[in-house]
């Protein structure tokens, strides 16, 4: 489970850097289709990234059903971690397209849209944390145990 939590945190990271960069150049340039292959590749990194998440709640469904202690605490903070995640997102995200769709000039689009990306890059360390720090938690659990 330790390594397949690295691997969500590394398909986040790298995708959304990945993303955010083609879409940084694509908007500097003027260019659709850089903005269009930007988008095309945020949505593999989607893909890739449900893949991935979906194995870990699997591994982490069955950590709880064979571990104790500290193992099983740990499958259920990345079990919490994963449900707690989504619904930040939501709620961020929906603030911020409440604030888009009403602001009348384009310095509030601006600002808002940083405030978001560091908003979003902040829920983004804490979900990875969080992440990192459950799967540890079942690794010592195993290694304790072998």
């Amino acid at each position: 489970m330790f390594f397949a939590v690295l691997a969500v945190v590394a398909v986040r990271l790298i995708g959304n850097v990945i993303t955010f960069g083609i879409g940084f150049a694509g908007g500097a340039a003027g260019s659709t289709a850089v903005l269009g292959m930007g988008s095309l590749f945020g949505i593999l990194v989607l893909l890739v990234n449900g893949l991935v998440s979906l194995a870990v709640l699997i591994l982490a469904v069955m950590v709880i059903l064979q571990a104790s202690g500290r193992g099983r605490t740990g499958a259920i903070v990345v079990i919490a971690t994963m449900v707690l995640a989504v619904i930040a997102y939501w709620i961020i995200y929906g603030i911020y397209q409440v604030i888009i769709y009403n602001a009348v000039d384009y310095s509030t689009v601006g600002v808002i849209s940083l405030v978001y990306l560091v908003a979003e890059i902040i829920r983004s360390l804490i979900v990875f944390a969080a992440l990192i720090v459950g799967a540890m938690m079942s690794r010592r659990w195993a290694a304790q145990n072998a």
